[in-house]
Order: C-alpha cells, then sequence, then structure tokens
C-alpha cells in the first residue's frame, strides 16, 4: 500500500503519525459501511475508467501479464464489490510501515 500526501515541511511528522492513527482505526473496525462504499466506488471508477483511454487498458493488461489468472477491469471491479468488512480489517492488520520517503522544496520557486 502506498500512501501519497502534501503537506507542509513542518507538518510532516504529524502528518506520519495521523496516517498510521488512521490505519489503526482501520485495524479496529472503525469505519463505517458508507466509508467502505464509498472508496469501493473509487476504486471501481477507476477500473471503469480505464477502458477510457487505450493507454489505460495497456498499462492494465500489461501489469496482468505475469498473473496466473488475468481480469478485465471490470471483473476485478466486481471482486471489489465482494470485499467484506472484516477482510479489510484483516488486510489492514498485515500492512506495517516501511519506508517514509519526504520530498522538500527549497523554497524558492523557479
Amino acid at each position: 500500500m502506498l500512501v501519497q500526501s502534501g503537506v507542509e515541511t513542518k507538518n510532516i511528522s504529524h502528518a506520519e503519525q495521523e496516517i498510521l492513527r488512521q490505519l489503526e482505526e482501520v485495524r479496529n473496525g472503525n469505519f463505517d459501511g458508507s466509508e467502505l462504499s464509498a472508496a469501493k466506488l473509487s476504486l471501481c471508477n477507476s477500473y471503469r475508467t480505464l477502458s477510457d483511454s487505450l493507454d489505460g487498458l495497456e498499462a492494465w493488461y500489461l501489469s496482468q501479464a505475469f498473473r496466473p489468472n488475468v481480469k478485465s477491469p471490470e471483473n476485478e471491479a466486481e471482486l471489489v464489490q465482494a470485499v467484506a468488512r472484516e477482510e479489510v480489517m484483516n488486510a489492514a492488520r498485515k500492512i506495517t510501515l516501511d519506508t517514509v520517503y519526504c520530498l522538500e522544496g527549497s523554497g524558492v520557486e523557479a
């Protein structure tokens, strides 16, 4: 899992702590059905819009090339819709912090 966030340099530590806190909330099941539905909808919309461009479809099927069972974006969206709350919680429990990478500007505009 990757988390990207734009924050002011002075707030980097606070942002990291908040991201980890929110992960802990998911692990503990502290999210409601509407949040899960919104997350599923967002993912499914991303899958469905892949067919809007040849580049999107090409990237999708290239990423599927080495998988044992190639799935279409539509098939993947169906699988996302079937994910249960407990599965999300169990997946969140397997996530550990690996790398924190920060890009900081010089403060001088180009």
